[in-house]
């Protein structure tokens, strides 16, 4: 979900709802950057990474970057299913020194090169030499 986000806070959000996931998304970047930053985003939702440290959560309160009254979901209202901790979690400054930070950005990274890639040499995703890989891993290539 595209999102105005103040400079100086973390690009994107994972908010985490009782039903939903959330990706939030800074929207005056390059459409490159979004995807970036919703790869790292899902990175963190692949390993769990629920966590946060008490320094983190206090940062978060204090800075209040993505309030959920900045936001609303498809009716037009603040989605209720979020609870504060949820939004705690999610507002961590852009901090790369936690090593599941630099994970998510790795991750992020690896994706958009392989994409690159296999846009730069024609592969399209429904290419029979990856449909082997497919099959034997399970995933839907």
């Amino acid at each position: 979900m595209a999102c105005d986000i103040p400079a100086g806070g973390p690009f994107g959000a994972w908010l985490s709802g009782a039903r939903t996931d959330y990706i939030l998304f800074q929207q005056s970047t390059s459409s490159v950057h979004q995807d970036h930053i919703v790869l790292h985003e899902l990175a963190h939702i692949l390993a769990r990474d629920l966590g946060a440290s008490a320094e983190d959560a206090a940062r978060a309160e204090q800075t209040a970057i993505v309030a959920p009254e900045r936001w609303t979901g498809s009716a037009g209202r603040a989605e209720p299913e979020l609870d504060m901790d949820a939004v705690r979690r999610a507002l961590r400054t852009g901090r790369y020194d936690q090593a599941h930070e630099r994970d998510a950005e790795t991750v992020a990274t690896i994706i958009l090169v392989w994409r690159t890639l296999q846009e730069s040499i024609g592969i399209e995703p429904g290419d029979q030499r990856f449909a082997a890989l497919g099959d034997v891993v399970g995933w839907g290539i």
